[in-house]
């Protein structure tokens, strides 16, 4: 990948639009493999116990790939996420989410309701 991305630098503009939707059909191939092992071991903050001697880290390095290509090559990620299909465009932008917030899963905050104290109102006259 590193090859294909400084090789990108070095690529003419007029040829830059079909070096990105190279790279974009490369990264769907790669990324739609890289999904299924997500959804088979799941990730740090929800880990898969319904699929046996499964390993959240593996989940982990996937994502962590995703948002290295997201990071060095921004234009054929978003390219490629055009090209895959739904369910795998739902797994790689969890994925890609859960890497970037480090795994924090996000818990709603519901305000505590306050007691009224009804002996302190004094009626006016």
């Amino acid at each position: 990948f590193q090859f294909l991305v400084s090789r990108g630098t070095t690529t003419p503009i007029d040829e830059k639009p079909q070096f990105d939707n190279e790279i974009a059909a490369f990264l769907a191939v790669v990324f739609g493999k890289l999904a299924s092992v997500v959804c088979y071991n799941g990730l740090p903050n929800q880990e898969n116990t319904s699929n046996p001697n499964t390993d959240s880290a593996l989940g982990r390095l996937c994502a962590q790939f995703f948002v290295h290509v997201l990071r060095a090559c921004p234009s054929s990620f978003k390219l490629c996420l055009g090209n895959v299909n739904e369910s795998l465009r739902g797994t790689l932008e969890s994925s890609v989410r859960a890497e970037m917030s480090g795994y924090v899963v996000h818990q709603s905050v519901v305000p505590v309701k306050k007691k009224l104290n009804i002996k302190t109102f004094i009626k006016a006259s």
